[in-house]
């Protein structure tokens, strides 16, 4: 799961940089703050915790990339919202892997 993940969101974070760049916006290059909190969370775990944890936060964070993305869909913003509804699919199919790691 977590490979597949890390394959998508880096095509993900590539097809958004392209858009930003005809869109002359900017995105972030490194993790934020809460992201960078949630990777030493997940440092301090082992064995079934962390896989019970990881399950939990991946279902989490599917479920609130699903929500910006929908309202994304609905922007103005042609381009950006072209994105969001090219994405949505795959997001709902990482919430259905992420839901499936449940134990």
């Amino acid at each position: 799961f977590a490979a597949r993940l890390q394959k998508d969101n880096e095509t993900m974070r590539t097809e958004l940089a392209a858009v930003a760049r005809r869109q002359r916006l900017d995105v972030p290059s490194s993790l934020v703050y809460e992201d960078e909190q949630l990777v030493n969370e997940g440092a301090g775990r082992s064995g079934t915790e962390f896989d019970t944890w990881y399950a939990e936060q991946m279902v989490a964070e599917k479920q609130e990339a699903i929500a910006l993305f929908q309202r994304a869909a609905k922007m103005e913003n042609h381009a950006l919202a072209e994105y969001a509804k090219k994405t949505l699919p795959l997001l709902n199919e990482q919430l259905q892997m992420a839901t499936a790691l449940r134990p």
